[in-house]
C-alpha cells in the first residue's frame, strides 16, 4: 500500500501475516506465495531449528585494510565507546558505572548514579530540513514538551542515511545540525534520545527512506516494478539484491557508519543521547536469518560499535534482529554480550491489528511474542523493549489491545516505543489532527511507570479500571531518588501516594511528566500512586 507518515504496514507483518494467513484473505492481485518466501529463509518447518549460535560461532577477522568492516572479537584494543565495558561478559556492574554515563549490567539499562532506566517512549520523525523551515522554530520543543508531560520518557529519534549523505563522502551538515537540534529540544524536555537509522525498502532508489539512492546498482532500480502489498517489495530479486550488495560491502557499510558518525559527533553533547539503534528492520536479502544475523548482522554491529562509539563514547548500541524473528521467536547472535555495551530492540506488531484493524482479544500471540522476545534477551544477557509497537487509530479496540500489550511488557519491566509521533486522522500517527490532543485510543498509553529507578526493579503495574499504579524496588541507598512518570491528565483528575505504605504527599514534581521517590533508605520500597477520576473521554 502506498507509504506515508500516518499509515505504515511495518516489514514484520511479512512473518507475522504467515500465522493469520494474511488477516485480509490474502494478497491483493496474487503476488508471490508468503510460504515460498519463508521456505526461501530456512523456515518452512516452525518447528525445526535452526543452526545453534555455538555450531555457528566464527571469528570473521579483523576489517580489510582499507575499508570501514567490523572485525571479530580479536579487533585489538577496546574502544572506550559502544564496545566492551559492563554486561554479563564485560566486567562487572562497578567496572562500568562510573566510568560512563550509560550502560548494561545484562538487564537494566543504568545511568552514571547507577539508576536502572525503564524506557517508555515515541518514533519521532527527523524529516527534513526543508520541512522545518516552514515550521515555527520552537514546534519541535513543543512536541517534546507535549510528549514528556503526557508521561513518557524516552524517543527513538527516526534519521535516514541518504539525508546525511546524499552524495558520496558529501555529509549534509545542515541536516546534521537539525538532528542535533532535535535531541537537544529532546533532552532539554527531559526525554532520553536513541538515534534510528531507519529505513525502509531498503531507500531512496525504491521511493522510501534509508540508503541514499547512489548506494546500490542503477539497473536494480530500472527493473523494479512494485506490488502490493508493499512489504512483499522486500522479496523482490532487485531489492533483494541491494541488500545483497550492502551486506557483503564493507565500504559501502564504512559510508552509513561515517554518516552516523557525523551525527553522533554533534549530538555528543547532549546527556540524554543514550545511543544508536544501526538499523531499522534488518532485511537478510537471499541470505538464510540464520547465517545473516552470526555472520553479517552481528559483525556489522560491531563495526558500527568501534566506529560510531568513538564519537559517542559511553553509550549504548540498540541492535535489532533480523526483521523474520516475528517468526522464528530466536537470533543467532552469539551470546557474548561483553562484546557490546547494548540492549535488545526487536519490533511487533500484532498479526490480526495490523492486517484486519481489529483485535481479537486473545492474547495468546502476543503474549508468546513477548515471552519469547524475553527469553531471547535473557540468553544474550541484554536489557530488552520493542523499538516499535502501535496500530491504526481506525482499530475500533485498540486501546484494549495496547493495554493488554503493555501489561505484558510491565510484567517483563521492558521499553516500548510507539509507531510514530505525527497528526493524522486515520493510520498509526498519534495524535488526532483535528483536536491537537493524542488520539482518543490514548488511556491505553498514557499510563505511569517507572523511569529511572534507584536500585533495582522487583515489579510494576498500573491497572486502568481500578486506577491503581504499584511499583516495588530494591533501593540503592546511594543511588538518588527514584522517578516516576506520571502523565498529566493524572494531575487533573487528581491522585493520591503510598510510599512504603503509608500515605504522603510527594512534591508535585510535575516537571517533564513525572514525580521523584526520595531515596537513601535502603532495603525494599515500594509506591501506590491511587487516580483519584478516569482519563479524559473515557472509553471509546
Amino acid at each position: 500500500m502506498p507509504w506515508s507518515r500516518s499509515l505504515v504496514v511495518p516489514l514484520t507483518i511479512v512473518a507475522s501475516a504467515a500465522a493469520c494467513s494474511r488477516g485480509n484473505g490474502g494478497t491483493e492481485g496474487g503476488g508471490t506465495d508468503l510460504a515460498e518466501l519463508l521456505a526461501d529463509q530456512g523456515m518452512a518447518d516452525p518447528g525445526t531449528e535452526g543452526p545453534s549460535p555455538v555450531d555457528l560461532v566464527a571469528d570473521p577477522g579483523p576489517a580489510e585494510p582499507g575499508t570501514h568492516g567490523g572485525g571479530g572479537a580479536d579487533g585489538g584494543t577496546e574502544d572506550p565507546g559502544m564496545e566492551g565495558g559492563g554486561g554479563t561478559d564485560g566486567g562487572t556492574e562497578a567496572d562500568a558505572g562510573p566510568t560512563q554515563p550509560y550502560w548494561s549490567d545484562g538487564k537494566y539499562i543504568r545511568d552514571a548514579q547507577g539508576r536502572a532506566i525503564i524506557l517508555r517512549g515515541v518514533n519521532y520523525p527527523s524529516d527534513d530540513v526543508k520541512y522545518w523551515q516552514d515550521k515555527p522554530a520552537d514546534s519541535d520543543m513543543k512536541d517534546f514538551q507535549f510528549i514528556a508531560e503526557s508521561g513518557f520518557n524516552a524517543l527513538r529519534l527516526v534519521i535516514n542515511w541518504d539525508r546525511i549523505e546524499p552524495e558520496p563522502g558529501n555529509i549534509a551538515q545542515e541536516y546534521v545540525q537539525l538532528v542535533a537540534k532535535h535531541a537537544a529540544h529532546a533532552a532539554e524536555a527531559g526525554l532520553y534520545v536513541i538515534i534510528d537509522m531507519h529505513q525502509d525498502l531498503f531507500g531512496m532508489g525504491f521511493g522510501l527512506h534509508g540508503a541514499p539512492h547512489w548506494a546500490c546498482d542503477e539497473r536494480h532500480y530500472e527493473s523494479f516494478v512494485p506490488q502490493e502489498p508493499w512489504f512483499f517489495n522486500y522479496f523482490s530479486e532487485e531489492v533483494s539484491a541491494c541488500f545483497d550488495a550492502f551486506w557483503a560491502d564493507k565500504g559501502l557499510q564504512g559510508h552509513q557508519q561515517k554518516a552516523a558518525a557525523a551525527v553522533a559527533a554533534a549530538v555528543a553533547g547532549v546527556d540524554r543521547v543514550l545511543g544508536f539503534d544501526p538499523h531499522n528492520e534488518p532485511f537478510p536479502g537471499t541470505l538464510s536469518f540464520q547465517v545473516f544475523e552470526h555472520d553479517y548482522l552481528w559483525p556489522y554491529f560491531k563495526a558500527f560499535a568501534e566506529s560510531v562509539g568513538t564519537a559517542l563514547p559511553g553509550r549504548l548500541l540498540f541492535v535489532e534482529p533480523s526483521v523474520l524473528f516475528s517468526v522464528s521467536h530466536a537470533t543467532t547472535f552469539p551470546a557474548t554480550p561483553g562484546q557490546l555495551q547494548a540492549a535488545f530492540l526487536p519490533h511487533y506488531y500484532n498479526p490480526g491489528v495490523e492486517m484486519s484493524h481489529l483485535w481479537d482479544e486473545n492474547p495468546e500471540t502476543d503474549l508468546v511474542a513477548v515471552a519469547a522476545a524475553a527469553a531471547e534477551a535473557e540468553r544474550l544477557g541484554l536489557p530488552w523493549g520493542y523499538g516499535e509497537i502501535g496500530g491504526a487509530m481506525e482499530t475500533p479496540n485498540l486501546d484494549d489491545y495496547l493495554d493488554s500489550l503493555y501489561g505484558f511488557l510491565d510484567e517483563r519491566q521492558a521499553a516500548a516505543f510507539l509507531w510514530i509521533f505525527t497528526r493524522g486522522t486515520g493510520g498509526f500517527g498519534l495524535v488526532d489532527a483535528e483536536t491537537g490532543d493524542w488520539h482518543p485510543h490514548a488511556k491505553a498509553f498514557l499510563r505511569p511507570s517507572p523511569s529511572a529507578v534507584a536500585g533495582t526493579p522487583t515489579a510494576f503495574s498500573w491497572n486502568y479500571d481500578s486506577g491503581v499504579f504499584e511499583m516495588a524496588w530494591e533501593e540503592d541507598p546511594d543511588a538518588g531518588g527514584t522517578e516516576v512518570l506520571l502523565p498529566a491528565w493524572l494531575k487533573a483528575v487528581g491522585y493520591e501516594v503510598e510510599v512504603d505504605g503509608a500515605a504522603t504527599q510527594l512534591p508535585q514534581a510535575f516537571l517533564y511528566g513525572r514525580i521523584v521517590v526520595p531515596g537513601g533508605k535502603g532495603g525494599l520500597r515500594t509506591l501506590r500512586v491511587i487516580a483519584l477520576g478516569r482519563y479524559p473521554g473515557g472509553d471509546v
